[in-house]
C-alpha cells in the first residue's frame, strides 16, 4: 500500500519535512509551558486552601467551646430546673425569650462576626424522654416531643454532638445535665444550633488569612453537607457560593468515594476542592452524621495570566509557523521546479516524447550545477539521447530480433540461448536487380530498392510473419502458428500481385519467391562484438535454394509446405529440381496465383 507522503508532491514534502518539526517543537513546548505554569497554580492553590481549612477548623473549635458553654448557662438557669421539676409551661415562656434574645434569622438583620444564634431548645426527661422542642419554626406546638435526640455518652456531663431532625435540618445541639439543689438529676435542657448557609458564611469571615494584606489571596467558599446515602450528598448549608449544583453535587461524590479525609483534594468544573470532617481534632464535639467541610476556590482566576501568556505563545507560533510556510515555499524552490521539471520530461520520454527532454537545457545554469539535481539533469539527458540512439537502431532489427533483445534483458537468458523450433520460411529476391543498380545512380537505386522493399516488409507484417533481416535485395521472413505456410503463401501472392500493379514489370521490381517449413534453430549468431539474431538449419537453405530458382513472378513451394496446405489451395507440381547442398531431387510446386487477400 502507498503511503499518503508519496503521493505528496516534491514541493509539498519539502514543506512538510520542514514544517513538521517546527510544529512538532513548538506543541512539545506549549504542552510543559502549559502544564508547568496550571502545575504551579494548582499546587500554589491546594496550598491555600489546606491553610484555609486548618485555620476553619481553629475558628470552628472557638465557635464549639462558646456554644458548648451557652448550652451549660441555660442548663444551669432556675428555668430549666423548674421545667424539668414539672412546670413545662415555662418552656415555652422561657424558650421564647432565648429565640427573641439571639435576634430573628432572617438576612440582613444578623452581624457576620455574630456567633450563631440559638435555634432550637428542648428539655428531656430523666428517663430520657422528650417534654417538650420549641424552634424557629414550630414554637409551643404539641407533639413535638416525639423527636429523639442521641444518647449522651455520659448523661451527667455536658455534650455537644450533630442531629438530623426529620424536616431533614441539621442542628448542632448542646446537651446539659440539670440537676436540683440537693443535687438530684432531673434530665438535661437541650440547646441547637442549624447548621445552615449563616453558619458556612460566619465561618467564611471568620478565616485568619482573610485578614492577611500582604498577600491577595482568591476569595474561598464553605460547603457543609453529610451523605444521606451513597451517592446522595445532602447539603445543609452554604456560602455565597456561585457553583452550579451538578459540579458541586459531583464533587461531594467523587470527595465521598476518597480515602482520607486528610488529603481529599480533587478538580472539578474549574473549581478546586478540599475536603475534612467537621470540627475536626475538636474534644468537645461527638460526630453522628458525618457532617463534613468543603472548602472551594475558583481556578480560573488564578489561570488569567497564564492563560494570557498561553494566547500569546500561540499567537507567536502560528505567525512563526506562517513565516516558515512562505520561507519554505521560496527556499524549495530551487529544489522543488528542477524535479518538477525533470518529472514532466520523465513522464513525456515514456510516453515516447523524446524531444521534450530537451526543455531541461534551457535554464543553462540550472543545467550546469554541480549538485546532485544537476547530476541526475545531465544524466537524465545523456540518458534520453541514448535512447534516441537505440530506437534509431531498432529500425534495423527484426520483430523477433528486438523481442529476443527485451526478454534477454528482463530475465537474463543469456546471449548465447537457442531454441529449437518449426517455422515457415520465405525469401523474396528482386531478380535482374544487379543489372538495373549498373546502369542507374546510386541515390536512384537504393530510392528504388527501398520502395520494393518497404512493400514487402508491410505485406508480411499485415500477414502476421517477421521480416528476419534484408540480405541485398533479398528478404528474408519466417511465419509462426498452426496457418503459417497459408499466410506464407497469401503474403508471397500479394506480393507479386503488388509489385506488379504498381511497377508492371519494371527492371528490379519483379521478385521469386520461395517457401519451405520445417524445424530449424532461433538464437545470436556472432562474435562477442557482433551479433545477429537468426534461424540456421537445412530448412532455411532449402527455401533460399528454391527463391533461386524462382522465375520472376513465381512462387516456388516445398512438398513439406504443400502438404501442410493441403487441397484447399490449388498447387502445381514441377519435376523435381536438383538444389545445391542436396544430394536427391528435390519435389516442388508452383503457386496457382490468386487474387490477394489481405490479412484479418
Amino acid at each position: 500500500m502507498t503511503s499518503p507522503i508519496n503521493n505528496l508532491s516534491i514541493r509539498n514534502k519539502l514543506r512538510l519535512f520542514t514544517l513538521g518539526p517546527c510544529l512538532i517543537l513548538q506543541v512539545i513546548f506549549l504542552v510543559a509551558i502549559w502544564k508547568s505554569t496550571t502545575d504551579a497554580v494548582r499546587q500554589d492553590l491546594r496550598s491555600e486552601l489546606n491553610v484555609a481549612v486548618q485555620q476553619f477548623n481553629d475558628a470552628e473549635r472557638s465557635r464549639l467551646r462558646e456554644n458548648l458553654e451557652s448550652g451549660k448557662n441555660i442548663a444551669n438557669a432556675p428555668p430549666a430546673r423548674n421545667i424539668l421539676s414539672g412546670n413545662t409551661a415555662e418552656l415555652c415562656r422561657w424558650g421564647k425569650v432565648l429565640l427573641r434574645d439571639n435576634g430573628l434569622k432572617v438576612k440582613g438583620r444578623i452581624p457576620e462576626d455574630k456567633p450563631a444564634d440559638i435555634d432550637l431548645i428542648a428539655a428531656v426527661g430523666s428517663d430520657s424522654k422528650t417534654i417538650d422542642i420549641i424552634t424557629r419554626e414550630r414554637p409551643c406546638e404539641s407533639g413535638a416531643a416525639e423527636s429523639s435526640f442521641p444518647t449522651p455518652a455520659d448523661p451527667a456531663t455536658a455534650e455537644l454532638t450533630d442531629w438530623e431532625a426529620a424536616n431533614d435540618k441539621l442542628y448542632e445541639l448542646v446537651q446539659a445535665p440539670v440537676a436540683n439543689a440537693s443535687g438530684k438529676y432531673l434530665g438535661r435542657m437541650v440547646v441547637g444550633f442549624e447548621a445552615d448557609d449563616q453558619l458556612a458564611r460566619y465561618i467564611v469571615s471568620h478565616a485568619t488569612w482573610q485578614a492577611d494584606t500582604d498577600h491577595k489571596h482568591q476569595p474561598m467558599e464553605v460547603v457543609l453537607w453529610h451523605m444521606d446515602a451513597p451517592g446522595k450528598p445532602h447539603i445543609v448549608g452554604q456560602s455565597d457560593t456561585d457553583i452550579p449544583t451538578s459540579t458541586l453535587i459531583a464533587a461531594l461524590n467523587k470527595s465521598d468515594q476518597m480515602d482520607g479525609w486528610d488529603s481529599a483534594e480533587l478538580e472539578a468544573g474549574g473549581y478546586s476542592f478540599v475536603t475534612e470532617p467537621f470540627a475536626k481534632h475538636s474534644s468537645v464535639f461527638r460526630e453522628t452524621q458525618d457532617l463534613r467541610i468543603t472548602v472551594v476556590q475558583n481556578i480560573v482566576p488564578r489561570l488569567v495570566a497564564f492563560h494570557k501568556l498561553e494566547r500569546f505563545l500561540v499567537l507567536m507560533a502560528a505567525l512563526a509557523m506562517l513565516l516558515g510556510f512562505f520561507f519554505g515555499a521560496f527556499f524549495s524552490r530551487p529544489i522543488a521546479e528542477p524535479l518538477v521539471g525533470l518529472a514532466s520530461a520523465a513522464e513525456s520520454v515514456a510516453e515516447g516524447h523524446l524531444d521534450r527532454a530537451n526543455t531541461l537545457m534551457s535554464n543553462n545554469k540550472r543545467f550546469g550545477a554541480t549538485d546532485e539535481i544537476g547530476v541526475l539533469e545531465r544524466s537524465f539527458i545523456r540518458m534520453v539521447r541514448g535512447l534516441k540512439e537505440r530506437l534509431a537502431m531498432s529500425t534495423f532489427l527484426s520483430q523477433a530480433t528486438y523481442k529476443h533483445i527485451c526478454a534477454d534483458a528482463l530475465d537474463g537468458a543469456g546471449e548465447n540461448a537457442a531454441v529449437r523450433t518449426s517455422l515457415a520460411v520465405m525469401f523474396s529476391d528482386i531478380r535482374q536487380f544487379t543489372d538495373f543498380s549498373e546502369t542507374e545512380s546510386p541515390e536512384a537505386v537504393i530510392a528504388l530498392l527501398n520502395e520494393v522493399l518497404s512493400i514487402q516488409a508491410g505485406i508480411v507484417e499485415r500477414h502476421g510473419g517477421d521480416i528476419n533481416k534484408f540480405i541485398g535485395d533479398a528478404v528474408f521472413a519466417w511465419f509462426a502458428g498452426d496457418d503459417r505456410c497459408k499466410r506464407a503463401l497469401a503474403a508471397a501472392n500479394e506480393i507479386v500481385a503488388a509489385l506488379q500493379g504498381l511497377f508492371a514489370g519494371q527492371p528490379g521490381t519483379q521478385v521469386g519467391i520461395g517457401i519451405h517449413v520445417g524445424e530449424l534453430v532461433v538464437g545470436s549468431v556472432g562474435s562477442h562484438d557482433r551479433k545477429d539474431y537468426t534461424a540456421i538449419g537445412s530448412v532455411v537453405n532449402k527455401a533460399a535454394r528454391l527463391c533461386a530458382r524462382a522465375q520472376a513472378g513465381q512462387i516456388l513451394i516445398s512438398a513439406e509446405a504443400a502438404a501442410e496446405l493441403h487441397d484447399d489451395i490449388a498447387l502445381s507440381p514441377l519435376a523435381p529440381v536438383f538444389l545445391k547442398g542436396f544430394a536427391e531431387p528435390v519435389p516442388v510446386f508452383e503457386a496457382v496465383h490468386t487474387a490477394p487477400t489481405a490479412a484479418s
